[in-house]
């Protein structure tokens, strides 16, 4: 997490196997001035909160091939 971006890593688990990630960066918007902007303090302090350790797999480059 930065001042303004958050990245999320979702697994899903099936009979003890993973079975599908997602990764997804947002951005924090102001909607009033239409731009990104800083996550409020309290938001941020929530997401910290639950935050876990990145899994060795995560954000591994995609390639065709």
């Amino acid at each position: 997490m930065t001042a303004k971006l958050l990245w999320l890593w979702h697994e899903m688990w099936s009979d003890g196997r993973l079975r599908a990630t997602e990764e997804v960066l947002a951005v924090h918007v102001d909607a009033g001035e239409g731009r990104s902007s800083p996550f409020p303090e309290e938001q941020r302090r929530r997401v910290e909160a639950m935050r876990v350790e990145v899994p060795e797999h995560a954000s591994r480059k995609i390639a065709l091939g």
